[in-house]
């Protein structure tokens, strides 16, 4: 459809708002009935691409509940329907547009844009019905929660094979990094999660954080854990596509707990466990398992098992760490597992539930 920032800049600069409102409602209503979304759908969720709204996204960004806002990167930046449309409420219009030249990465000319953006939205919310979420990107999404380039990219992307469009983004973004004996790492990691672990770690960031598990393992211990807590920002992964900045920050702080999480910036790492959210405490988890892993298996190949988790459920969680390697580094490892666990939550509680770390070591 050719309603781009630039092109209903000009537009309403010499047609009547009104009448350009109602064509943009119809054409939303239109293309949402086409597309035929499935009727169980729990909310809509919009993937905005374009220089206007990614102007429109930085602003937002710049005034987001959490300052310095940790991730500044548009790709992958979540907000509600709901905040979006308040900064482009025709109250709020004038301020928004006022306070855009200062903030960054937002020139003259997408200031200039913001009374399109605003029409743009309040025709979306009035085609669309039960818009929730609005995601920032470079353009189309291949996967639930992605973004993977500009118009340009979007073309070439259509030309790839099946098979290469279908992956999921952030595990092709970090499949060059695996270790040797990712497939069993991943198997004994998994075996350390219980029953009410989310979908989402399963699937996508425990296996992501395994296979970044020794990307850091030649740094010195003191910058490891800085160095893993910025990967997701300006490592080797900023770039990565497809990546909302809650899987980034759950990311980063699950590599800097496999890292021992020896930040001297605790205000730092606060915003990021704000920003994970809910996930925070798996995260943690993951990379504390893996520091486990890791000092049982100190070159990502595993010769011989002599280590494995198991998850038991009575009055409360127990992990149990089976461990056959009685030597004092691995040993001051293990005992230490759950101790930091706790020192990070700040609590004995998995989401509300009791829990202990239980290590046997055979006979």
């Amino acid at each position: 459809m050719p309603y781009g920032a630039a092109a209903l800049t000009n537009r309403l600069s010499r047609e009547d708002p009104s009448k350009l409102s109602d064509e943009l409602v119809q054409a939303f209503k239109a293309a949402y009935e086409k597309i035929q979304l499935p009727s169980k759908v729990n909310g809509t969720h919009v993937w905005a691409c374009g220089g206007g709204f990614r102007g429109m996204g930085y602003y937002l960004l710049g005034k987001h509940p959490i300052q310095p806002y940790p991730i500044p990167l548009i790709n992958g930046f979540t907000v509600s329907a709901g905040t979006f449309t308040q900064a482009v409420a025709t109250q709020a219009l004038a301020t928004t547009q006022a306070e855009m030249p200062d903030m960054f990465r937002i020139s003259k000319r997408r200031a200039a844009q913001v009374p399109a953006i605003a029409l743009v939205i309040q025709a979306l919310t009035a085609a669309i019905p039960n818009l929730t979420t609005i995601h920032f990107s470079q353009g189309t999404h291949s996967d639930v929660r992605t973004d993977i380039g500009g118009v340009r990219e979007g073309v070439l992307f259509q030309m790839l094979p099946k098979d290469i469009r279908s992956q999921v983004p952030l595990l092709a973004a970090v499949a060059p990094y695996a270790p040797k004996s990712y497939d069993q790492l991943l198997s004994l990691a998994k075996n350390a999660m219980p029953s009410i672990t989310p979908s989402i770690i399963l699937t996508r960031i425990l296996p992501a954080l395994v296979a970044l598990s020794y990307l850091h393992a030649h740094l010195p211990k003191e910058v490891a854990s800085i160095a893993a807590l910025h990967s997701m920002t300006i490592g080797r992964l900023a770039a990565a596509p497809g990546i909302t900045h809650d899987i980034r920050a759950t990311i980063a702080l699950g590599l800097c707990a496999r890292w021992g999480s020896e930040v001297a910036d605790r205000e730092e790492m606060a915003r990021y466990e704000d920003l994970a959210g809910d996930l925070k405490f798996w995260g943690v988890y993951c990379g504390r398992v893996l520091a486990v892993l890791g000092a049982a298996n100190p070159t990502g190949m595993i010769f011989e098992e002599n280590l494995s988790f198991s998850v038991e459920r009575g009055k409360e969680w127990t992990v149990a760490v089976r461990v056959s390697d009685r030597s004092v580094i691995m040993q001051s490892v293990v005992d230490s597992f759950g101790k930091r666990i706790k020192s990070c939550l700040g609590k004995d509680r998995w989401k509300g539930l009791k829990y202990e770390v239980r290590v046997e070591y055979p006979n």
